[in-house]
């Protein structure tokens, strides 16, 4: 936008910048900052990866999310629907971890980790759930 705006006023390439074309020639570099300060947080992303991988897996063999998956198997099976609850939101506001449980047929399942994402968590609890059951490797 800059660009078009400078040249609707006589600017052209090569030109400086100023009254008297004294100005940059080149443009500003732009730095930016790819470390973050949380060294666990490479830990916690690649956990997270790795359950997304899991959930993929479910997708392919079952092609269909580990949620839906599980609602639809209790459907089929004719047991009451699993219970998903939040069991744990912890964290700043800027940085929540949240884990779920469900419960299916009396027995609790709960996710193995926290996660960023409340989808991400309830995924994971799902997924467990399923491999407990037997319905996925």
């Amino acid at each position: 936008i800059g660009k078009l705006l400078l040249q609707k006023m006589g600017w052209k390439d090569g030109d400086g910048l100023g009254k008297n074309n004294e100005g940059m020639k080149v443009p500003i570099a732009i730095d930016v900052k790819t470390d973050r300060k949380d060294p666990d947080r490479i830990k916690k992303l690649a956990l997270e990866r790795a359950m997304m991988q899991q959930a993929i897996m479910c997708d392919i063999i079952t092609g269909k999310h580990p949620v839906t998956y599980l609602t639809e198997t209790c459907s089929k099976r004719k047991w009451n629907p699993p219970d998903f609850a939040l069991l744990e939101e912890s964290g700043p506001d800027h940085n929540k971890l949240y884990k779920f449980k469900i419960t299916l047929n009396g027995v609790e399942y709960l996710s193995p980790n926290s996660s960023q994402q409340k989808k991400i968590a309830k995924m994971e609890a799902a997924t467990l759930c399923l491999q407990k059951l037997g319905l996925i490797p």
